[in-house]
């Protein structure tokens, strides 16, 4: 006898809760699981689908239309950054010393650790969170109306003709 089919509570097109089968080879809570403990470890979404047995263009897609799907993949990476920030002041602070085997037969937690690629990783996720965030700073930006833009093409185009005419 085969498994039950897993079932889901989304938002239908009317706005209201429904109860719906998750398809067989679609994003299970198990999928789902895989995808956000690996992306919080590795902050890279197309290894992560990929450890959870789905497409990367199946996990952006999913994102678009999913808005629990797309916070817990915020918290994902949110927890990258943290953890790698984390590792980056234990390396600074060990001066990059691995100690071999830590306590309770743990691994070091500085072994295999890549400075360089975790800084990379590290921008990558800055300028994401920066992204969603909006700007930091300064008045928001402002546009310009039809008129204002006009009469600055207007005032370029006169100082681009005085210089032309300097230039005869």
């Amino acid at each position: 006898m085969g498994q039950e089919p897993e079932e889901r509570a989304v938002l239908g097109p009317n706005g209201k809760l429904q109860v719906k089968k998750v398809r067989e080879g679609s994003w299970t809570a198990r999928k789902r699981g895989i995808f956000f403990d690996h992306l919080a470890a590795t902050g890279n979404v197309t290894a992560s689908a990929k450890a959870a047995g789905m497409h990367v263009r199946s996990a952006f897609a999913l994102r678009q239309r999913d808005p629990q799907f797309a916070a817990e993949w915020e918290a994902a990476l949110d927890a990258c950054q943290a953890r790698l920030e984390a590792k980056l002041i234990v390396y600074s602070e060990t001066k990059g010393e691995t100690k071999g085997e830590a306590k309770d037969g743990e691994e070091d937690e500085l072994a295999g650790f890549d400075p360089k690629l975790a800084m990379q990783t590290l921008a990558l996720l800055r300028a994401r969170s920066g992204r969603r965030k909006g700007r930091r700073g300064g008045p928001p930006p402002r546009v310009a109306g039809r008129e204002e833009t006009e009469a600055e093409v207007l005032k370029a185009l006169k100082k681009l003709r005085r210089r032309i005419e300097k230039g005869r």
